[in-house]
């Protein structure tokens, strides 16, 4: 088991999920985006 962290542009939701399954199946600890801010259109504004 490793712990696994997955970072890249939140625009690839999509993947960022088949990879947290993949991983997390094959028993892994995975560490991950929890806001897909540009794959879901929401604008932040400040």
């Amino acid at each position: 088991m490793q712990v696994i962290t997955l970072c890249g542009s939140t625009k690839f939701k999509a993947q960022f999920r088949e990879a947290e399954a993949s991983l997390t199946l094959s028993g892994h600890i995975v560490l991950s985006v929890g806001f897909f801010e540009q794959s879901d259109g929401i604008e932040i504004t400040e």
